[in-house]
């Protein structure tokens, strides 16, 4: 696997169109770590050093955008843009055939491409987030502490492994279809579907649900349990989700009570381990959702026939 692991790690790093999407994300990312800077220096005048990197990709600057919500919107596409056409790409050229003709294993193919991919995504995301913290070191002269290097840390572990899921996703396509075309557009029609049809669709039905009480409160409590419920079923709702505790202590819930309390008074920063028992579960989910949809296309590639 080794062998089949360092190629495609050369081959995604000579791909000019990963190169050139890597390049805008990297980008997008400098200028909302830029503005999200200045706006807290704006409003602390001189921010105080308590969780101030982790404000760092939480914070919206001038523009209503964050780290947060750039890793949680361009990672399932560059997941999907590094998996779509894994298979099909050389049962097309008709190298599949001359590859497996060597003596490299069918699992070793497969799962050499799945893991270099997750390796390249790895390291741009950690590129990604050393930069942010480049320029918040050079603009806040704060340094991060450790608490908040290892809520980074884990932050990086949550965001890869989502990540993972949309690359298995894609990978799995690539098996299911011929043309690198069908592959793609059916990934990017999985990850239109859950991360922003559902939302909708939480709002309807939790609209409908929600009907039977007489009291205005407690008919709106039960719209927003529902509602939650029906969005949890999104790996893109599930991963902002998980990422708040880590990157903002001050939640104590994931539930419908948030970061404010009784008068809107701020709630006490909970504990790192408090905060990973929060998280847990949306981790082991993704690590068992990643895991479960590349079992199957680790399945139907070692069942397929391929003609040289």
């Amino acid at each position: 696997m080794a062998a089949v692991y360092w190629k495609e790690l050369a081959d995604y790093f000579g791909n000019r169109f990963f190169a050139a999407a890597l390049l805008l994300i990297a980008v997008a990312s400098v200028w909302v770590a830029y503005t999200t800077t200045q706006d807290l220096r704006e409003q602390a005048a001189g921010v105080s050093a308590e969780f101030a990197f982790l404000k760092l990709f939480t914070t919206q600057g001038d523009t209503p955008l964050s780290f947060l919500f750039f890793v949680g919107f361009f990672g399932p596409l560059l997941g999907l843009a590094l998996g779509f056409d894994a298979i099909n790409s050389e049962r097309n050229r008709g190298t599949l055939g001359r590859i497996l003709a060597q003596p490299i294993y069918r699992d070793a193919l497969i799962a050499g491409k799945f893991f270099s991919g997750a390796t390249v995504l790895g390291i741009a995301l950690l590129s990604l987030m050393l930069i942010v913290i480049a320029i918040g070191l050079y603009t806040l002269g704060i340094a991060p502490t450790a608490d908040e290097v290892i809520r980074l840390a884990f932050f990086l572990v949550a965001s890869l492994v989502y990540m993972a899921v949309w690359l298995a996703v894609s990978i799995l396509f690539s098996l299911v279809f011929d043309r690198a075309v069908m592959s793609a557009l059916a990934s990017i029609g999985v990850w239109l579907a859950f991360t922003f049809f559902i939302p909708f669709f939480a709002v309807t039905v939790s609209g409908q649900v929600a009907t039977g009480s007489e009291s205005v409160q407690v008919m709106a409590a039960e719209r927003a349990q529902w509602e939650q419920r029906i969005q949890r079923l999104s790996p893109a709702f599930l991963y902002e989700e998980a990422a708040q505790p880590l990157l903002n202590p001050q939640v104590r819930s994931l539930g419908l009570i948030g970061t404010v309390d009784v008068e809107g008074i701020r709630p006490q920063p909970i504990s790192l381990g408090q905060s990973l028992v929060l998280v847990w579960p949306h981790l082991t989910g993704f690590l068992a959702l990643a895991s479960l949809v590349f079992t199957f296309a680790y399945l139907k590639f070692m069942r397929e026939e391929v003609r040289t």
